[in-house]
């Protein structure tokens, strides 16, 4: 096992985890290059036909050594764990399957992904291997699952003491941080932009559109959370974002994630990735996956009796979100109609598409998405969207600017490792008060809405909606949180019904038991 060096006593602590950046970067490229090695070395031994890889960290790294052109596995054999109850049968059942996780300590979440294939498709040991970058050394190399062992086959480090695990997590991180985002996974819509302006006057342009908020990532990189709403705070619908005719009846756009994040990338481009969950009802009154459309761009694989329409639709309304932020900054004057500031995604089946980029990740959360349909759409719409900014100029520059949160960044890292404290806690609570009487004893995912946690934010002493929205970024890109989807009951209009909704949840042991023992160390951040 490689010894890890810190200059910091306590690597959880999501800012500034190394002094020296200088050696913040060499770690980086460090670990880029294990995990290269690891996993082409895998691959070229096992050379297997699907590749599952393993919540949000691990299709990050996928796509991020992707980008670096490190690995050439084509995105189409690549699926999410999140995904895999969309699956058509014949697309795994006679295959090599290559298991990739980033880190395991207990083997909670490779044992919920071998419950669904040998439940859902009756694949047995001998057709897996199973490949983990970094073992904890509680884990054993195996794991018991329905009467099987399943081995873990490769491994880079083992036998990983807490703190060398925190770091190799942290190491992870940073390296994703450095490349972009933890956010640039597989599961969002992207543009790009070559900036012909510095970000002062973007973020004056995008006040127009939403509540700005800006932050530089423990990478350096600028950051921009724009927080968007179609209501002011009277329940108004001030701005027409969604086009409802797009959406099945019965969907809930109050109260959700309606955002954007701008965010600098190494190649002097920046990415625009809009952010939009409608909460779907279970029951839907319409076959809305059936219409025309709808199977143009997605197959005729949705069903919302798993959570496919549920992403489907969150995939579109970030389009309807991507369009409203392109109409601004052309009104503001910030695209204009006859530069190519604009670098939009082309269409093309190869991996490598030279110095363009395509959105072939996306089809590994959305394994049916044409390809081809949704780029021609989002392009379309980005187009329609600049021409009609530019038409509406005049009346565009005088829309009051919201105001602008100026907001220090260790403040902002600060708080959101208080509000990681305060959501881990009302989670326990609501897990005791739930489960504590009966035989279930860890429930997941178990997560909190967004509505919840603005609301946890304010007992921290945040108010500020924007500066909220930017620590559910903070908190994603430093590895504290992860999002799901669960169903809930809503109470909306004066009608209960069972929803599927965009969840929160603490990401794992490793970061709920940090945070447990700094709270016993320091107390809760509650400011009422």
């Amino acid at each position: 096992m490689t010894d890890l060096i810190t200059t910091n006593p306590n690597p959880f602590f999501p800012c500034n985890y190394y002094d020296d950046k200088e050696d913040n970067y060499k770690y980086d490229r460090m670990i880029e290059e294990e995990l290269y090695k690891f996993l082409s070395s895998v691959i070229d031994e096992y050379k297997p036909d699907i590749i599952i890889v393993v919540e949000r960290k691990a299709t990050a790294l996928f796509r991020a050594l992707k980008e670096l052109k490190l690995i050439n596995k084509q995105w189409s054999q690549l699926i999410s764990s999140a995904v895999l109850e969309e699956i058509d049968e014949s697309k795994i059942v006679n295959s090599n399957i290559l298991i990739f996780d980033d880190m395991m300590r207990t083997g909670e979440h490779l044992s919920d992904v071998l419950k669904q294939l040998h439940n859902n498709f009756s694949i047995q040991p001998e057709q897996l291997m199973i490949a983990v970058f970094a073992i904890h050394q509680i884990s054993n190399l195996s794991i018991s699952c329905d009467g099987f062992e399943y081995p873990i086959t490769k491994w880079y480090y083992k036998n990983l003491d807490d703190y060398s695990y925190s770091l190799v997590r942290n190491r992870i991180i940073s390296l994703l941080e450095r490349t972009g985002s933890l956010l640039l996974d597989t599961e969002h819509i992207e543009i790009r932009l070559k900036p012909k302006y510095d970000f002062t006057e973007l973020i004056q342009a995008l006040q127009i559109s939403g509540k700005v908020i800006s932050f530089n990532s423990q990478s350096n990189r600028k950051n921009i959370t724009v927080l968007i709403s179609e209501r002011d705070e009277n329940g108004t619908v001030v701005n027409k974002i969604l086009n409802d005719h797009l959406y099945p009846d019965g969907i809930i756009t109050e109260n959700i994630v309606m955002k954007c994040r701008i965010i600098e990338r190494p190649n002097g481009e920046i990415a625009i990735l809009p952010i939009c969950y409608p909460a779907v009802p279970c029951e839907l009154n319409e076959k809305w996956e059936e219409s025309i459309e709808i199977v143009e761009i997605f197959g005729n694989q949705l069903s919302n009796s798993n959570n496919s329409v549920f992403y489907a639709i969150g995939l579109l309304a970030a389009i309807d979100v991507l369009s409203w932020i392109i109409k601004i900054l052309a009104g503001a004057g910030y695209i204009s109609e006859s530069e190519e500031e604009l670098v939009l995604p082309s269409i093309n089946d190869l991996d490598f598409p030279g110095s363009s980029y395509t959105l072939n990740h996306l089809r590994v959360m959305y394994p049916f998405l044409d390809i081809k349909s949704i780029t021609n759409r989002i392009n379309s719409c980005v187009l329609k969207a600049r021409k009609k900014g530019n038409q509406a100029k005049s009346k565009i520059s005088k829309v009051t600017p919201n105001v602008y949160a100026n907001v220090d960044d260790s403040k902002l890292y600060r708080e959101s490792f208080s509000l990681a404290q305060g959501i881990l806690y009302k989670i326990l609570n609501k897990k005791f008060d739930l489960y504590s009487d009966t035989l279930v004893k860890n429930p997941h995912p178990f997560g909190l809405r967004s509505s919840e946690i603005y609301s946890i934010a304010k007992e921290i002493g945040v108010t500020e909606q924007q500066e909220i929205s930017c620590l559910f970024d903070l908190m994603i890109d430093s590895g504290l949180i992860i999002t799901h989807v669960e169903k809930r009951y809503i109470d909306h209009n004066g009608d209960t019904k069972l929803y599927r909704v965009r969840t929160f949840e603490i990401d794992g042991e490793v970061v709920t038991q940090m945070l447990i023992d700094f709270t016993d160390q320091n107390g809760f951040p509650w400011k009422s």
